[in-house]
């Protein structure tokens, strides 16, 4: 039985989150089934109750309800709106709007464990890990509620979206949106640096189909120390043809 560790985040409000090394010791995960529900991590303390990382086939689970609702809607669109002000008093040219057609608006990563496909509901909602794209910006959640980055440009091309963006420290970035699923909207997502050569790949799936799959939920009493680190498709395997990922998905109701 392959086994799958736990690492400890320390959640930070500079800049995105500070990940911690893992400590030896640290729990590790194994999927085992107790009264019908496969759980990957169970344990209980005393000052939290019940950690517990399970499997959750339900589509009606609440967890899919606040993960579809989670962007920047409510009080974050209010954060949103505030970052947008801040860029118009910084950069005044570098608000644009675009016209981004049939592209989804609000996308989560798929996480690949034991070779299947999952949503991941966190202990912390921001390891949710939402990216937004609107018609002006990009937009990433920090623990500080969106970062939004000014759009440089758009273009479609076929399957592919590719989108420039302008970022505080470096000056411009690319992302390529490769759709390869266009029924259920799966896509890679490919970034680049200033060079435009690959830093990183991402699998993702839109927010409006995460029901398609089951979920991992990470329900603690204790707020957010641990999240799960999974394993991490081969984008570029998927990208080159040469894996083919297969989704198993399944009615939203």
């Amino acid at each position: 039985m392959k086994k799958y560790s736990v690492i400890a985040f320390l959640l930070a409000f500079t800049w995105g989150l500070l990940p911690l090394s893992a400590q030896e010791g640290e729990p590790e995960l194994k999927s085992f089934v107790l009264s019908d529900t496969t759980f990957l991590y169970r344990e209980h303390s005393t000052a939290c109750g019940w950690h517990r990382i399970y499997i959750e086939h339900n589509r009606k689970n609440d967890n899919y309800e606040a993960l579809e609702e989670y962007s920047i809607s409510g009080y974050r669109k209010d954060g949103y709106d505030r970052q947008i002000e801040d860029i118009k008093e910084g950069y005044p040219n570098r608000l644009k709007k675009f016209a981004l057609g049939d592209l989804p608006r609000d996308w989560l990563p798929l996480r690949l464990f034991e070779g299947k496909y999952y949503i991941y509901a966190p202990s912390e909602w921001t390891y949710a890990d939402h990216r937004v794209i609107t018609d002006v910006a990009f937009v990433e959640q920090m623990m500080d509620g969106p970062w939004p980055s000014a759009l440089k440009s758009f273009k479609k091309t076929g399957d592919r979206y590719d989108i420039e963006y302008y970022t505080y420290a470096d000056g411009v970035r690319s992302l390529a949106i490769h759709m390869i699923d266009t029924v259920n909207k799966i896509a890679v997502w490919e970034y680049k640096n200033n060079e435009g050569e690959p830093v990183g790949y991402e699998l993702r799936v839109a927010s409006s189909n995460v029901r398609l799959f089951p979920l991992v939920v990470n329900d603690w009493g204790c707020r957010a120390l641990f999240e799960v680190v999974f394993d991490r498709p081969d984008c570029k395997a998927i990208l080159a043809g040469t894996q083919k990922p297969v989704f198993i998905c399944k009615n939203k109701e």
